[in-house]
């Protein structure tokens, strides 16, 4: 079974009643009834890492990619597009608790789109961090799954770029760390990715008022 289907399940029930006991300790029963009737959080992270949203709450943006289709160039489509959470970053560095950890915590938002093209598939991702460190610490372990996990032994080719740019066979890998944001994509990619690089980079971010602690 995928991890990130083991975690969705179990983290809940492991680390939901240290959220429930945070909030209880400090607001009693009422407090714990606001968090469900009018304080309910939306993102994986703060119910992850519930000490620091006590602390400190912070938003969640919304982040939405640049210019991927015109990029991409004629003949692609966008089935998908959805948001992956802190959660699922967490659950892909699992096996390195403390870059986990950090990056989790640091998490601020993603945008993620499926791309196709007939039996051609790309996955785009934009992913904003809350610091310029914790950013280029994902795009550091983002490559080292592609090289360690991803490409399951398969002779890998580097290519030359301002961005990392590898590839395995037809599935390649691109990402970069710009100040607090990670681009990423993976799939059948164009010949020169640049403009894909430079288009992820150019959406939108939007900050709702943060979900406070009660």
């Amino acid at each position: 079974m995928p991890p990130i289907f083991v975690r969705a399940s179990s983290d809940p029930y492991c680390r939901g009643p240290y959220l429930a006991y945070l909030v209880y300790e400090r607001s009693g029963l009422e407090g714990f009834r606001a968090l469900f009737r009018e304080k309910l959080l939306t993102n994986t992270r703060d119910a992850m890492f519930p000490a620091q949203w006590m602390k400190s709450p912070r938003p969640v943006a919304t982040v939405a990619l640049g210019p991927v289709g015109e990029a991409l160039g004629d003949g692609w489509e966008k089935p998908y597009e959805d948001t992956l959470g802190a959660l699922a970053f967490h659950t892909l560095l699992e096996d390195y608790r403390r870059e986990a950890d950090a990056v989790g915590k640091a998490w601020d938002g993603d945008g993620v789109e499926l791309w196709r093209k007939g039996d051609q598939l790309l996955i785009a991702v934009v992913v904003l961090l809350n610091t310029e460190t914790e950013a280029a610490k994902l795009a550091k372990q983002l490559e080292r799954l592609y090289r360690e996990q991803w490409t399951k032994g398969a002779k890998i080719k580097e290519h030359e770029a301002s961005f990392v740019w590898l590839s395995a066979g037809s599935d390649h890998f691109v990402a970069e760390a710009r100040g607090k944001i990670v681009v990423l994509a993976r799939g059948a990619l164009p010949q020169d990715p640049s403009k894909l690089v430079a288009a992820l980079g150019k959406g939108d971010v939007t900050w709702p008022e943060a979900v406070r602690k009660p």
